[in-house]
């Protein structure tokens, strides 16, 4: 196989990696937002790990409008630190399928592991965990908060960068290498 070869049957897995390294670092951006009366943009190392999150609380006392920041854990660890490990994962398997490690298997890993990452990061306003005393606080139940919840563009960004990574790694692994012979000359 020709050098040209090798660096075009690459060029899909090279591809993955920098959009997979580009929807980890949507980790720091907004994941969740919510919708009703609070103001919060929760990045997804909140959502993740449940990290604090600045809310601010307001009431009206008269015509005036009060409003204090509260630093308070929103949600609990949840399931959504699985699509960015998930994620990593793919990306780890990617660098291993660059330097000829694995064989057919690695890509098709690579590839699930990115799709399932992708599925989970555009369902992740279903699968937070809220911290039970955030609900105390706010006096509704579960359900009235979950309603309130949009996604976030960290969760959409980074759920198609995932999927872009995947579809390119499965493609890499399913579609047959190309045979081309490209001459550069100088």
């Amino acid at each position: 196989m020709d050098v040209n070869e090798r660096t075009i049957n690459r060029v899909p897995n090279i591809c993955a990696v920098i959009f997979g390294i580009c929807a980890v670092f949507m980790l720091f951006a907004p994941n969740i937002v919510f919708g009703g009366t609070e103001s919060v943009d929760c990045s997804g190392l909140n959502v993740a790990f449940g990290t604090p999150v600045v809310r601010e609380m307001g009431a009206y006392e008269g015509s005036n409008y009060m409003s204090v920041n509260i630093l308070s854990a929103v949600f609990t660890i949840s399931p959504i630190a699985i699509a960015y490990l998930l994620a990593l994962a793919g990306i780890v398997c990617t660098v291993l399928n660059i330097f000829g490690i694995g064989g057919k298997v690695i890509p098709i890993v690579s590839g699930s592991c990115f799709v399932v990452a992708a599925v989970m990061l555009f369902i992740s306003n279903y699968l937070v965990i809220f911290n039970p005393k955030y609900i105390e606080e706010v006096g509704v139940g579960v359900d009235v908060v979950r309603a309130s919840l949009k996604l976030g563009m960290g969760s959409i960004a980074g759920g198609t960068l995932c999927g872009v990574s995947g579809l390119a790694m499965l493609a890499a692994a399913f579609l047959p290498k190309p045979r081309l012979k490209i001459k550069f000359s100088a």
